[in-house]
C-alpha cells in the first residue's frame, strides 16, 4: 500500500506527459533524412565591367551582376538550398583570405583610398543568379575597382 502511495504521483505525471504531446500538435513541414544530398559549387570571378547599375523604386542606385546557371532548376528552388560566399583578402601583404557568407558588409577601398562598407547579397531564381551591391548610406555604391570572387553552392537531393 505504501508503494502505491509513492507511485501514484509518478503515474499521474506520466499520464499527463503522455497526453500533452500527442502527434496531432506536431507539424512536420519537410524532414530530410540521409538520402545522399549532392553539393555543386560554382566560382564566379566578376570583373568591374560585369557590373551594371540599376535604380530601385525609392531612388537608390545599386550594382548588380547576373549569370545564367542551369543547375538552378525548379527542383532546387522547391526542395534544395542555395548559399553564396565572397572571397575577402583581409591582409594584402600576406594574401590572407577568407570566405564570407552572403549577405555581407564588404569593405571597399575607394579611388581616394578610403575604406567604406557596402552591403553585398545574392538572389537566385530559375536558371539565374544575381549578385547585388548596395551602398549603406543610400547613395550609389562605390566604383568596383577590381575583381570580386563569389562561390555559389547548390544543395540537391
Amino acid at each position: 500500500m505504501k508503494l502505491l502511495k509513492k507511485l501514484t504521483p509518478l503515474l499521474a505525471l506520466l499520464a499527463l506527459l503522455n497526453t500533452s504531446c500527442t502527434k496531432e500538435y506536431i507539424t512536420e513541414e519537410y524532414v530530410t533524412e540521409n538520402i545522399g544530398s549532392q553539393v555543386r559549387t560554382f566560382i564566379y570571378d566578376v570583373q568591374p565591367a560585369d557590373w551594371k547599375v540599376a535604380h530601385s523604386a525609392d531612388g537608390r542606385n545599386y550594382w548588380y551582376a547576373e549569370f545564367d546557371n542551369f543547375n538552378l532548376t525548379n527542383s532546387v528552388l522547391e526542395y534544395g538550398a542555395v548559399t553564396a560566399d565572397i572571397l575577402y583578402t583581409y591582409d594584402i601583404e600576406s594574401n590572407a583570405q577568407s570566405w564570407n557568407k552572403l549577405p555581407y558588409v564588404f569593405p571597399f577601398t575607394t579611388v581616394d583610398n578610403k575604406v567604406i562598407g557596402e552591403n553585398i547579397r545574392f538572389e537566385y531564381e530559375h536558371e539565374r543568379v544575381t549578385f547585388v551591391i548596395e551602398d549603406l548610406d543610400g547613395v550609389t555604391p562605390e566604383d568596383i575597382l577590381g575583381e570580386l570572387t563569389f562561390k555559389l553552392s547548390i544543395i540537391t537531393k
